[in-house]
């Protein structure tokens, strides 16, 4: 039986993600993508490289913590569950709550607050399958930023958003980015990378291929 085997995608793949950044990652093609986000997510055994996470080696070829980082990928999955609250999924369905009485005007006040910062207008109690699906995405960063995320890498969401939504969304990332959060924006246009990226990777076959300065960020170049 003829063997088929895959190419070596990510093979001389090099990327950074700093603190307080929001970086944009350009897919050619898309070749190596999962296995990319795979590896930001589980430190599964490597057969060559590294990967380090808020500057501490998780990941090498020998070496493998077998742990997950505490990064969170959003993409068109949603990680909320719509019959429940707003309060809810942002305080109590994630990891690390183990409480078993929750004091509801404390989570009341303590999501008014969070909704505020980010200019979301829900009440704490509306049920998720009521919101917009701007405020869907953006209670999704909150959820994120609640648990300590360092890094949150954006998927494509202007399949999902556009316009005054995707501005709206744009406005809450580069909030959460003040807070010294990093981002990894992925798209394919890079019209939509350029308006508030710091930084753009480009990315054919599962290797970078060029990176953009903010000051080479233009259609010439492109």
């Amino acid at each position: 039986m003829e063997q088929i085997f895959a190419p070596p995608y990510l093979t001389g793949f090099n990327i950074d993600i700093y603190e307080g950044e929001i970086t944009g990652l350009i897919g050619i093609d898309y070749l190596g993508m999962d296995m990319l986000l795979g590896l930001i997510q589980h430190n599964l055994p490597l057969y060559y490289g590294r990967v380090f996470y808020c500057g501490k080696k998780v990941n090498a070829s020998d070496f493998a913590s077998r742990g997950q980082n505490n990064a969170v990928i959003l993409d068109k999955r949603s990680l909320l569950i719509d019959s429940l609250s707003v309060s809810e999924n942002l305080f109590i369905i994630r990891d690390g709550h183990g409480r078993n009485i929750i004091n509801r005007r404390a989570l009341f006040r303590q999501t008014q607050n969070v909704l505020a910062e980010l200019h979301v207008e829900s009440r704490p109690d509306a049920l998720v399958s009521s919101l917009s699906p701007c405020d869907k995405w953006i209670l999704e960063l909150a959820k994120a930023w609640i648990s300590g995320a360092s890094l949150v890498v954006i998927r494509d969401i202007s399949n999902c958003l556009a316009g005054t939504e995707l501005l709206k969304f744009t406005d809450a990332m580069k909030y959460l980015a003040g807070k010294k959060m990093g981002f990894l924006y992925i798209c394919n246009h890079h019209q939509e990378v350029f308006r508030f990226c710091s930084r753009c990777f480009l990315m054919k076959q599962g290797r970078v291929i060029k990176i953009l300065e903010k000051d080479q960020m233009t259609d010439e170049i492109m």
